[in-house]
């Protein structure tokens, strides 16, 4: 958006509702690792601090999994950011970069995904996880089992919790469960990253970034569903 000789990405509040005119509604915002009561300062937020912090945890601050309803809740959403995050090598997802908002009838909802960057993919990037996934900590071990056993353990049942582990896109599947060249599953693990590159040598990876979806579902947001556009290089 151009605003006189400047141009600025301008990006809709999901924490604020639009009355009427000049009349705005605030939601509150609390991060989970405020709600798990983690300490603020420090290095909490990582699993390997804190034992507290786990998705498992963080899954049990959202409604539960309603056994009779065909929908999906925030659970499988948790579930398909935690898989997004994976697939793309987001290992700084710690429990301060989930969220929930409060509204006025006391109930909890998760907020869309934010704070996203795929830092296994740099030089000296990380290739641990903030928050493990199904205890497996290693990124590049991370398979769709994981996924899928991490989010049956919060009551999701395992078929949904297959649709979830795909929702972002069907491009994730083989993502995990990478094929040889005679089409059998290997099950190998994604690689993200070979390590640290020679000045001016672009890190490797094994996940073709273009490739993926175009939009990865990061709503909805307490309005309408919201979706994170992924620009191509």
């Amino acid at each position: 958006m151009r605003f006189g000789s400047r141009t600025a990405m301008v990006v809709e509040r999901y924490d604020r509702i639009i009355r009427g005119a000049g009349d705005v509604e605030r939601l509150h915002q609390e991060d989970s690792a405020q709600a798990l009561g983690l300490p603020w300062d420090g290095d909490a937020k990582f699993e390997a601090v804190d034992h507290r912090a786990t998705l498992t945890n963080i899954a049990g601050l959202l409604p539960a999994v309603r056994k009779l309803s065909l929908s999906q809740g925030d659970r499988h959403r948790l579930l398909s950011y935690t898989t997004f995050n994976a697939a793309i090598g987001n290992t700084d997802a710690h429990a301060k970069n989930f969220s929930i908002l409060h509204f006025r009838d006391g109930k909890v909802g998760l907020v869309p995904l934010y704070d996203v960057t795929a830092l296994a993919l740099a030089p000296d990037g990380h290739q641990n996880l903030a928050l493990r996934v199904n205890g497996v900590s290693y990124q590049p071990a991370v398979r769709v089992e994981h996924l899928v056993n991490e989010g049956t353990a919060w009551g999701i049942p395992e078929p949904a919790a297959r649709t979830s582990e795909t929702d972002p896109g069907e491009a994730f599947r083989c993502r995990f469960n990478r094929r040889s060249t005679r089409g059998r599953r290997t099950d190998r693990p994604v690689h993200l990253a070979s390590g640290p590159q020679p000045p001016g040598r672009k890190a490797r990876s094994g996940v073709q970034l273009a490739r993926l979806p175009r939009k990865v579902l990061t709503g909805p947001d307490p309005l309408a569903g919201r979706c994170l556009p992924l620009r191509r290089r």
